[in-house]
């Protein structure tokens, strides 16, 4: 293993090897380069252990089955993360793990090559107070397998969200083709009605978030009814409040879209308590 500097947190683990971030290397016939076939997981980490990791390695699985991706070992993976874990240290840290075909060959038939797997490192930023969202002009086509994994094609996510910085916003929210609620660029939705808390469904073109599913799971704990339910762009307007998740902030509420403020103007009780369902000690698994 490279030495590295203790105090460094922006580390690149690529097949085996243990950079900086900078002098990490990935060969240029890498299809995650050349066409984005690849799948990422990004994942909170505190003290050497990873919040939901079985639950992303369950999706990285599941999404590598509906596009053909071939996977290395599970023990591969688990042990990449370990390592680059133990050299950043302690504190509140994101771990994004992408894997992608490789250097194989053709396209049209690529070659049975080992995968590349890269796991970086870096500081996580704390959950922020809260968000205010524009609607993106991108829709979400929930017809394509795309939709429902978290591809290495992000640009389309990447340019919703830069148009929206670029208008002074944080998150855009994305329509489907058939003008229903889909996702933020970044993140799962939440509509909370009352003692409902409601999501669209993955039907509607969206990726099936890990801390979305342990609110739909917990969320009974507190009182509310999680449901899967379609949603319409003007239900926004009714809603008593609504939130943003991934596995990156936890829960972010939403306070205004487009300029228009959500729920009404006095503090959302609900909030502490749905964070609470969240990053629990015993969530935090040992690579």
């Amino acid at each position: 293993m490279t030495d590295l500097p203790t105090e460094s947190v922006d580390l690149t683990w690529v097949n085996g090897r243990l950079t900086p971030t900078p002098e990490a290397v990935v060969p240029a016939g890498d299809f995650g380069l050349l066409y984005g076939e690849g799948l990422f997981e990004t994942m909170r980490a505190r003290g050497g252990r990873i919040a939901y990791l079985d639950r992303h390695l369950e999706r990285l699985h599941r999404s590598a089955g509906e596009i053909g991706l071939p996977l290395p070992g599970d023990e591969e993976l688990r042990n990449g993360l370990a390592e680059i874990l133990a050299a950043a240290g302690e504190g509140e840290l994101r771990a994004r793990l992408t894997v992608t075909r490789g250097v194989a060959g053709s396209p049209e038939a690529p070659a049975n090559v080992p995968p590349t797997v890269m796991i970086t490192v870096r500081p996580a930023a704390p959950p922020p107070s809260g968000w205010i969202a524009c609607w993106s002009p991108y829709r979400r086509d929930e017809a394509s397998p795309l939709s429902r994994v978290k591809s290495t094609c992000f640009f389309l996510n990447l340019l919703a969200r830069r148009e929206a910085r670029a208008r002074g916003m944080d998150e855009a929210l994305l329509l489907n083709t058939r003008g229903e609620l889909a996702e933020g660029s970044l993140a799962n939705l939440f509509l909370r009605f009352g003692d409902r808390l409601c999501t669209p469904p993955v039907e509607a073109g969206l990726l099936p978030g890990v801390t979305r599913s342990v609110l739909l799971e917990r969320a009974g704990e507190i009182g509310l009814s999680a449901e899967e339910v379609s949603l319409a762009p003007e239900d926004l307007c009714r809603a008593d409040a609504a939130y943003a998740t991934n596995s990156g902030v936890g829960i972010v509420p939403i306070t205004t879209v487009e300029g228009r403020v959500i729920g009404p103007a006095t503090a959302d009780e609900v909030l502490e308590g749905l964070r609470s369902l969240l990053w629990r000690p015993g969530d935090f698994q040992t690579p």
